[in-house]
C-alpha cells in the first residue's frame, strides 16, 4: 500500500500541481456543466517556520512548485518566510 502511494505522490509531482487542479476543475466544469462565465479569484498569504532554504535555491518553477520567500505580513512578522496561495 505505501509504495502504491509513493508512486502516485511521484505521479503527481511529475504532472505538476497546478497542472493537476486546472485537469480536475474542466472536468468538474464539463460533468457538472458549470457556465465559465464569470470566475473568482481568492488569495491569502500565511508565514511558516523552519528551514527551506533549498525550496529558495531550485533555479526552475518545477523543482519549487512552492515558493516561500519573504515578503508583506499582514501578521506583522516580517522576520517569517511566507507564501501566498490563490484559488
Amino acid at each position: 500500500m505505501m509504495i502504491k502511494l509513493v508512486k502516485v505522490m511521484d505521479d503527481i509531482y511529475q504532472l505538476g500541481l497546478t497542472n493537476l487542479f486546472i485537469e480536475l476543475g474542466l472536468l468538474v466544469i464539463k460533468n457538472f456543466k458549470i457556465d465559465t462565465k464569470f470566475a473568482h479569484l481568492d488569495s491569502t498569504s500565511f508565514h511558516l517556520h523552519g528551514e527551506y532554504n533549498n525550496i529558495e535555491t531550485a533555479e526552475n518553477y518545477q523543482e519549487r512548485p512552492i515558493l516561500i520567500t519573504k515578503g508583506y505580513s499582514r501578521d506583522h512578522r516580517p522576520d517569517l518566510k511566507q507564501c501566498v496561495l490563490e484559488i
